[in-house]
């Protein structure tokens, strides 16, 4: 049988070593692509109740005993979220009221949040009768490119939107409290910066992020309370309300060979070395 010339050049002991080492190299790189585990970042939804009492038009949030049918008003999935309805329920000085919020069915590392406004009366409630959800405008960040081995976090700077606006009033009598529970829906719509952190960007993936903003039509109609009420509405209105849904997306780079996956596991460093985080203009 022919000798092999490099094995016949060598030291049984050196070849061995060799064997040994080369074998070594190989197991620890196969190591390193089996069993990378990264744990998705879960969706979240938070509902933010606003407590009005209508006797004197004041904000009495702070002071409310506030209760959520579910929870306490922050919803995470596992890592996706559920779409349901959650209660709320509010008592202030012998006063109680309520509202309901839906909790949009998310994906994992969305992120949304929605504002409830809640109306204590001694004499009125306002109940609503019918609402339309619809996404008013959506900005996009533009893409970012990991055609590394290596997901890594980054952060997500936008600017939510919320808040609401009587955009119709049929009502045009003197009582203080329904004028009171009327406004209460009127508060403005607010913008402000929020920066999301440990946004997940996978390897090989292209990156983006979507920013919804929702705007929610509701009729309104003002009840008098028992014994006084004979089933009619004293007043009627309509409100539009806002919130803001974020969805980070990590898709497959056109002509890239691989799929978003999880690669070798976490990229060193921070933002710095991981391209920054990404800023998405209002």
């Amino acid at each position: 049988m022919k000798k092999n010339k490099f094995l016949s050049g060598l030291s049984a002991k050196l070849a061995l070593a060799i064997v040994a080492l080369t074998t070594t190299m190989f197991t620890s790189c196969e190591k390193e692509n089996i069993g990378i585990e990264v744990t998705p970042v879960n969706a979240k939804f938070i509902i933010t109740p606003v407590v009005i009492d209508a006797t004197t038009g004041t904000d009495v949030t702070q002071s409310a005993e506030i209760s959520f049918s579910k929870g306490n008003g922050t919803y995470e999935g596992t890592p996706e979220l559920a779409s349901e309805s959650i209660n709320i329920n509010a008592k202030y000085k012998g006063m109680t009221g309520s509202a309901s919020v839906t909790i949009p069915a998310l994906k994992a590392g969305q992120f949304g949040a929605k504002e409830v406004t809640i109306i204590l009366s001694e004499n009125f409630f306002a109940q609503e009768e019918s609402s339309n959800s619809q996404i008013e405008t959506t900005k996009h960040s533009g893409f970012k490119d990991n055609t590394s081995d290596y997901w890594y976090y980054i952060t997500v700077t936008y600017t939510k939107k919320e808040g609401s606006e009587v955009i119709k009033n049929d009502y045009e009598g003197d009582d203080s409290e329904i004028n009171n529970i009327i406004n209460a829906y009127d508060k403005g719509v607010r913008r402000q910066e929020v920066t999301l952190n440990d946004v997940q960007v996978l390897a090989h993936s292209r990156f983006s992020v979507f920013v919804d903003y929702m705007k929610t039509t509701s009729v309104y109609q003002i009840f008098e309370k028992s014994p006084k009420r004979d089933g009619n509405p004293v007043a009627s209105f309509t409100v539009d309300s806002y919130n803001t849904i974020v969805s980070p997306k990590n898709e497959q780079i056109p002509g890239h060979g691989h799929a978003p996956s999880h690669g070798h596991g976490h990229g060193h460093g921070d933002d710095s070395n991981a391209g920054g985080g990404i800023i998405i203009a209002d």
